[in-house]
């Protein structure tokens, strides 16, 4: 009877165990029903080929990746730029225009390629290709201020070259009544003077906007500060100086004053002499070609204050002195 007893508790304990482990099955089962097979985890995948060059232990200290290769890459550059810079600051403009070439130039620095070649060429005599490269710094930059400048210079070199029209004032004892040019040219040179004039006008326009400091080629010069000074990268003030155009301003100015005394636009003239003489240049003979012209039109004051302009320029004392002191008694 006892061992009855004890064996229905063993079936009624195995009973209950059973209907444990059916409901925690029920459940399994809607769980992975209500949130799809995932329920498992991820399935490792494979180990990965180089799994023994991966486990194997570091040889040094890890080191960030940088931009050392790209940096050396730019340095170099910047120093072949400096080189290219220093022929045309030698007037080995020949070498220079063949350097250019060689040149590899970021998009925002190209029109400085086309501009020191346009100096070089125009410095060469070379106005045919000088033409070419202002035309493709025109179209990248067409407000650039050193761009109008070779403009004007162009202009200014084509209109000496050029014939002047058969009826001008000028050589009035040689003219003709009939003129049939040697041969053909594109304009008379005071269509190229004037010409000159709007370039010129445009580039002292257009001066203050010019970015000096921009860096040729990258944009940081701290990312070069343990190099060499000559594998910094130079800077468009760099260029313009080994072009001769870091004056381009006054140069412009200095122009200006010769065009207009020629048209007899006299106070301009006076104008743009000051403004050159404002940038430190020395202006000797502008000053007394435009006492000259103002003596000419009894315009006696104006031709004193021309010549005392002059005389503070330095050079010859007594000529101006004299014209100076005749003017001033013709005044009253």
């Amino acid at each position: 009877m006892l061992g009855q007893r004890h064996m229905h508790r063993e079936v009624e304990t195995l009973q209950w165990l059973v209907a444990v482990a059916l409901a925690a099955a029920l459940a399994l089962m809607l769980v992975s029903q209500a949130h799809g097979d995932d329920v498992m985890g991820p399935v490792p995948g494979l180990l990965p080929n180089n799994m023994d060059q991966i486990a194997a232990p570091l040889g040094g200290p890890l080191r960030e990746l940088d931009s050392r290769p790209e940096s050396d890459a730019l340095a170099t550059a910047n120093a072949q730029l400096w080189a290219i810079l220093q022929l045309q600051r030698d007037g080995r403009v020949e070498e220079a225009i063949d350097a250019w070439g060689d040149m590899p130039m970021p998009p925002e620095g190209e029109v400085w390629r086309y501009l020191a070649l346009a100096s070089a060429y125009l410095q060469s005599g070379d106005l045919e290709d000088a033409v070419a490269m202002l035309d493709g710094a025109e179209r990248l930059e067409p407000d650039n201020a050193v761009l109008h400048y070779y403009i004007g210079v162009l202009r200014m070199q084509q209109a000496a070259g050029a014939p002047e029209w058969y009826d001008s004032k000028e050589d009035a004892a040689e003219r003709l009544v009939c003129w049939i040019p040697a041969e053909l040219t594109p304009n008379t040179r005071s269509l190229y003077q004037l010409a000159a004039i709007t370039a010129l006008q445009r580039a002292v326009e257009r001066a203050p906007d010019l970015p000096r400091n921009q860096l040729l080629i990258g944009s940081e010069r701290n990312d070069y500060a343990d190099s060499a000074i000559s594998r910094l990268p130079p800077m468009v003030f760099d260029l313009l100086e080994a072009i001769g155009a870091d004056n381009f301003e006054g140069k412009a100015h200095n122009m200006l004053g010769y065009l207009c005394l020629d048209r007899g636009w006299l106070e301009e003239s006076e104008y743009h002499m000051d403004q050159a003489a404002a940038t430190e240049l020395t202006i000797l003979n502008g000053y007394g070609d435009l006492g000259d012209r103002y003596a000419l039109e009894g315009r006696h004051l104006d031709a004193c204050r021309s010549y005392l302009k002059q005389l503070a320029h330095g050079g010859p004392i007594v000529d101006p002195a004299t014209k100076f002191f005749d003017n001033l008694r013709q005044s009253f």
